[in-house]
C-alpha cells in the first residue's frame, strides 16, 4: 500500500538525517518496490524516492549510481511535472553537483544554469533556491579556475540569500565567507 511506502520513506529520511545511510537506503529501496508495484514506474512519488536513493549514493561517494538514479527520476519528473517545474530543477541541480564532483565542470555548469533558469521562471528571481544554485555555480567556477565569475555569482547569491533569509542566517554567513575568500 502507498501508506506503507510513504512510512518507509519517512523512516528512511529520519535514518539519513541520523547518518545511518545503509539503513536509510534499505528503507528507500523497499519503499521504491512498493511504489512501483502500486503506482507504476512513472509516478512522481517513484521519482522522489529515486532522488532519495541517489542522495544516499552521493553521500557514500557512489557518483555513478547516484547519477543513474537522478537521471531516472528526471525522466519521470519531465513526463509528470513538465520541463519547467521547480522539482525538475532540483534534480537537474543534483546532476550538476555530481558532474562537479567528477571534475566535469562544463557539464556541471550547463546543468546548474538549466536549473537556475527553471528556478527563476518557476519561483521568481528572489527565491532562496535561486541563491542556492548561484552559490553552487560560484563554487564550480572557482574550481574551474575562474575566480572573477565565481565572485560575481557568489556576491549575487549572498545578496539574494540575505534578502530571503536575513543577514543573521548561517547560510548567508557561509556564503559570505566564500565571497571574502574570492576577493
Amino acid at each position: 500500500h502507498v501508506l506503507v511506502a510513504k512510512t518507509k520513506n519517512n523512516m528512511g529520511e529520519a535514518l539519513r538525517v541520523e547518518g545511518k545511510l545503509e539503513e536509510a537506503l534499505q528503507l528507500y529501496q523497499e519503499s521504491l518496490v512498493v511504489l512501483i508495484k502500486v503506482l507504476g514506474p512513472s509516478h512522481v512519488l517513484v521519482a522522489n524516492t529515486k532522488n532519495n536513493i541517489a542522495g544516499i549514493y552521493l553521500k557514500q561517494g557512489k557518483c555513478e549510481e547516484a547519477l543513474q538514479c537522478y537521471m531516472e527520476a528526471l525522466e519521470v519528473k519531465h513526463k509528470v511535472l513538465g520541463q519547467d517545474h521547480a522539482d525538475v530543477a532540483n534534480t537537474i541541480e543534483n546532476v550538476g553537483v555530481i558532474f562537479a564532483q567528477q571534475g566535469k565542470y562544463d557539464l556541471s555548469l550547463s546543468k546548474l544554469q538549466e536549473a537556475l533558469d527553471i528556478r527563476i521562471m518557476a519561483l521568481g528571481a528572489d527565491h532562496v533556491d535561486v541563491s542556492s544554485t548561484q552559490y553552487k555555480m560560484a563554487l564550480v567556477y572557482e574550481e574551474k579556475g575562474d575566480p572573477k565569475t565565481a565572485l560575481a555569482l557568489c556576491t549575487e547569491s549572498v545578496q539574494r540569500a540575505a534578502r530571503a533569509m536575513g543577514l543573521d542566517h548561517p547560510e548567508v554567513a557561509k556564503r559570505g565567507a566564500v565571497r571574502e575568500r574570492l576577493l
